[in-house]
């Protein structure tokens, strides 16, 4: 439910002030909890995510619980859409990488999105109109994609300004037909909690990775790890489905994966980062 409605707010905030950052905390938020709050088997929800060591999501039957969960669960997969176009006066805004399409009656426009995100990297938009027109169509960069962009428009490359964080503004006269293809490397980072530097969680793009079947232990001894070293910590077990291991210090091979694909597995999300510059820091602060 505090996702549901920090959802509705970070809606209505950014139709007031424009601004993408919002869509940032809007995607996380997305793929990760409110996706991640449904058994795809049973269509069960969950009423409280864990976030601790080593444990399961449990998911509440719409038949048998009564929470408020249930309902606004079930809101929340009924709504998918309604946010990942917004509009100006003038201008088109994608906000969000969902296979989608989007019709401006006044325009006499169609745009269709296609693609398998967060599985794949890229989106293709497809115009359709009646007759040529101008229109800027603005597309979301997002906060995490700093591995470069890819732009083609009807097959051919195209320079791309946009920083992440901003919108790549496309402003041309589109015919009917006209191809967007736009290429988002994913990439792996750590984020630290607020309070504590040395706790950290895992992501890949926008998705939170967690280890599955930990052990009851979430630290995690690894010298020189670095958001730029995860890319070669983090090897590929399945790609396609965003499975991947990882070996600590420790003699340790844990597998992860995306939270929202999570079920019956158990699963760890924060860890204790371990290695010779935090070890000394924490011995120097117990005398």
């Amino acid at each position: 439910c505090n996702v549901y409605n920090a959802l509705k707010i970070t809606r209505s905030l950014f139709a007031v002030e424009g601004d993408p950052h919002y869509f940032d905390y809007y995607e996380r938020a997305l793929f990760n909890q409110i996706l991640g709050s449904m058994d795809p088997l049973t269509g069960d929800k969950t009423y409280y995510q864990f976030m601790g060591t080593n444990v399961r999501k449990v998911f509440n039957s719409t038949t048998r619980d009564s929470y408020c969960c249930n309902g606004t669960g079930l809101e929340s997969f009924a709504k998918l859409q309604d946010s990942i176009y917004f509009r100006d006066r003038d201008s088109l805004f994608v906000n969000l990488l969902i296979a989608s399409d989007v019709h401006w009656s006044e325009k006499k426009l169609n745009l269709v999105q296609t693609t398998r995100f967060p599985f794949e990297d890229q989106t293709s938009f497809t115009i359709h109109t009646p007759a040529p027109q101008r229109l800027p169509i603005k597309i979301r960069i997002p906060a995490w994609a700093t591995a470069g962009l890819q732009l083609l428009i009807n097959g051919s490359p195209r320079s791309v300004t946009a920083e992440a964080g901003t919108y790549l503004t496309l402003d041309e006269v589109w015919k009917d037909g006209d191809q967007i293809d736009l290429k988002m490397p994913l990439s792996f980072r750590m984020e630290a909690t607020i309070d504590n530097p040395h706790k950290v969680a895992f992501l890949y793009g926008p998705l939170v990775m967690v280890g599955i079947d930990p052990g009851p232990s979430s630290v995690i001894r690894a010298e020189g790890l670095t958001s730029a070293s995860l890319e070669t910590w983090f090897e590929p077990i399945d790609r396609p489905q965003l499975r991947f291991k990882a070996r600590d210090d420790l003699g340790r091979t844990l597998e992860f994966r995306p939270f929202h694909t999570v079920t019956s597995e158990n699963y760890s999300t924060y860890w204790d980062l371990l290695n010779e510059s935090t070890s000394s820091q924490m011995n120097s602060s117990t005398h």
